[in-house]
């Protein structure tokens, strides 16, 4: 469904012309920036509603094909966001009950209230613009999360982060391909690559990001799932909520066992150097 910035539209369902007309002059002199488009068959409405270029639906009760709690229920069903307001004559108080149960937006008395409709169709406009909004923020939302979730999975270096309480949160694949544990083994608990010969060091580094202290390149020994020690180069920053709040750590490790081994390896030839 498309929402035009020249005019709003709005599908009038009525088995009447002469209401269907009378809302349209109505509308038209209250409401110059819409467009309303009268239906008076089930086709026409069918091809309508099908099409979706609406942005408020305007139904009577009781129709001759149909009524209007299901072209209600049938709106809702294909555009969640789209309001939908009964204008009718036939209808009782059970059935306004059940229409407002059902989320519909305004239900009127015709013809007593018509004064009341262009007042109504205003505020309905503008709910669907806040819901169209809304609806956008989300799909953006959730297109920048997919796109960051690719981009940590990605990464070359290991990314975990950790609740204030030490729990591993996240988990990257670089993160496994390292240290050998997957990220269901690790999500939820403590990290498992602390060595217990460096858990108080882990836990007083910890503390200090808590404090909002940043590390960066540090040069720690951890330990992959099968008990092997490994070399990484750890940068550490605290994450903070929208009001400031620590809420957790950051952790970037780069395994450097092989250049650590390399630089071993030159020093110890340079040393049988010195000896001639």
């Amino acid at each position: 469904m498309t929402t035009r910035t020249r005019s709003h539209r709005i599908l009038l369902i009525d088995d009447e012309r002469s209401i269907r007309d009378l809302v349209v002059r109505q509308l038209a002199t209250e409401l110059p920036d819409i467009e309303v488009i009268p239906i008076g068959d089930p086709e026409t409405q069918q091809r309508a509603i099908e099409a979706g270029d609406f942005d408020l639906v305007i139904t009577d009760y009781q129709l001759e094909w149909s009524d209007g709690l299901t072209i209600l229920r049938e709106v809702q069903a294909r555009y969640p966001a789209c309001p939908v307001i009964m204008f009718t004559g036939t209808g009782n108080e059970e059935i306004a009950v059940q229409a407002m149960k059902d989320e519909l937006y305004d239900y009127i008395l015709k013809p007593a209230h018509m004064v009341r409709l262009s007042a109504s169709v205003r505020g309905a406009l503008e709910q669907h613009k806040e819901h169209l909004a809304k609806l956008q923020a989300e799909t953006l939302l959730a297109r920048s999360t997919a796109t960051l979730a690719a981009l940590v999975n990605s990464a070359p270096v290991g990314i975990t982060i950790l609740d204030t309480e030490g729990k591993v949160t996240l988990w990257n694949r670089a993160a496994e391909r390292i240290f050998g544990w997957r990220a269901a083994e690790v999500i939820g608990r403590p990290l498992p690559t602390i060595p217990p010969e460096m858990a108080e060091q882990h836990r007083a580094l910890r503390e200090q990001v808590l404090q909002d202290r940043a590390f960066t390149d540090l040069e720690v020994i951890r330990r992959r799932k099968d008990g092997t020690p490994v070399c990484i180069s750890l940068s550490t920053a605290p994450l903070r909520d929208a009001q400031g709040r620590i809420t957790g750590i950051l952790g970037i490790m780069a395994d450097i066992s092989d250049r650590k081994q390399a630089e071993k390896t030159l020093q110890e030839s340079q040393g049988r150097l010195k000896q001639f």
